[in-house]
């Protein structure tokens, strides 16, 4: 693991792409040495927690966060600074620095989609079927998404709306909004190969031209997606961080 966090390098960041990073949650042998690359306000932030998997879950995001980024602005782990707007969404701190990046993480996994220039989101979920989803459907999503969910056969219905549900939380994430954008104000549907699209936005009608959303396929049992700024292909998966 030393070594690999030593040598780590990132592939070149051409202006249309989107990178990926996957990382595996599991505590690796040397856990205890992450924390040192950490601000002191991300070990407080840590301590906080109740559970030590969620600790454990923390330390190695951001950690691996720190060094993933790193590799792309050439600098050590620990040097890297970040700001943070008003929902909480943090963003490099380096004023000359054009990168974007989001983070999520979900059971023993957690993804960094990183881009330049642009706003990116990224979503990970475990497909969970002690969920209600079809509650939470109705609680949360859009007229256009519930007839979609409703359409879809029973055994796939589960499926169908972490793939909602990811598109979804995607892009609210990439606006950087938080809490502030209604989840019913927009509507990502799926196409005809079960890919989220995003195919209306309110008030702003127009909103949805100037984003692009994809599906991506980090492992079994999960669903997650990307949104981004313009247009933004190829989603390349950069590497996986164990």
């Amino acid at each position: 693991m030393e070594n690999l966090l030593s040598n780590l390098t990132a592939p070149p960041l051409d202006n249309p792409s989107v990178h990926v990073w996957t990382i595996s949650l599991l505590p690796p042998s040397n856990y205890t040495h992450l924390s040192e690359v950490l601000a002191t306000d991300e070990r407080e932030r840590a301590a906080r927690f109740r559970l030590d998997h969620d600790q454990e879950r923390f330390v190695i995001t951001r950690a691996a966060l720190r060094f993933i980024l790193g590799a792309y602005t050439r600098e050590k782990a620990e040097s890297v600074k970040f700001a943070y707007g008003n929902s909480g969404k943090p963003s490099l701190a380096n004023p000359h620095s054009n990168l974007h990046f989001s983070v999520s993480h979900s059971h023993e996994l957690a993804v960094i989609a990183i881009a330049k220039g642009r706003s990116v989101g990224i979503d990970i979920e475990q497909i969970r079927d002690d969920l209600e989803a079809e509650d939470l459907a109705r609680r949360f999503f859009s007229a256009a998404e519930i007839a979609i969910l409703e359409r879809v056969p029973p055994s796939e219905r589960l499926t169908a709306f972490f793939r909602i549900w990811t598109g979804k939380e995607a892009f609210v994430k990439a606006l950087g909004d938080g809490l502030a954008r209604p989840l019913n104000s927009f509507d990502v549907v799926l196409d005809a190969a079960g890919r989220p699209q995003l195919t209306g936005t309110r008030p702003d009608l127009q909103e949805m031209r100037r984003w692009t959303l994809h599906a991506v396929e980090i492992a079994e049992g999960y669903a997650s997606s990307v949104a981004a700024e313009g247009a933004a292909e190829p989603i390349l998966f950069a590497g996986n961080w164990e």
